[in-house]
């Protein structure tokens, strides 16, 4: 396994989907990279991406900002094809998993990314549907 990868960005303030990569840092792990792309001190996985070809099936995941809901200041959100339950607030990271869980190149392209991305940019908005969210209480989900 290498020292870099490539991960999707899907960033609110820009609006925009893009490629970045993410480099190991001293303890092995892309993790001081993936918070960074975030602006997050903590993040989770909001859902699985599965990516079929002709000759595989791989699977992406998509990261997000643990904290973007109760922030006070909202940067964006989103609402991803593949995670129907409610927007996400802050950036999004799609980084691939290998068999054993750990990270590597994205299989996802932009193409297929932005087609299941759409941005919202209204603050009031967004803080509406938070204080909605927040008061009907956090849904586990299992994939």
């Amino acid at each position: 396994m290498g020292g870099m990868i490539k991960a999707i960005k899907i960033d609110v303030e820009k609006q925009d989907v893009y490629y970045v990569t993410l480099n190991k840092d001293k303890e092995n792990t892309y993790l001081s990279d993936i918070w960074d792309n975030l602006l997050a001190p903590c993040f989770t996985v909001a859902c699985d991406i599965k990516v079929e070809t002709a000759k595989s099936l791989k699977y992406d995941t998509l990261y997000v900002d643990d904290e973007g809901l109760i922030k006070e200041d909202f940067i964006g959100a989103f609402t991803f094809e593949d995670y129907p339950y409610q927007e996400l607030y802050g950036h999004g990271l799609i980084v691939g998993l290998d068999d054993n869980g750990e990270s590597v190149d994205c299989a996802s392209t932009i193409e297929e990314i932005k087609a299941k991305v759409n941005f919202i940019s209204n603050v009031e908005y967004l803080k509406s549907r938070a204080e909605e969210i927040l008061k009907e209480g956090f849904k586990v989900m299992t994939f």
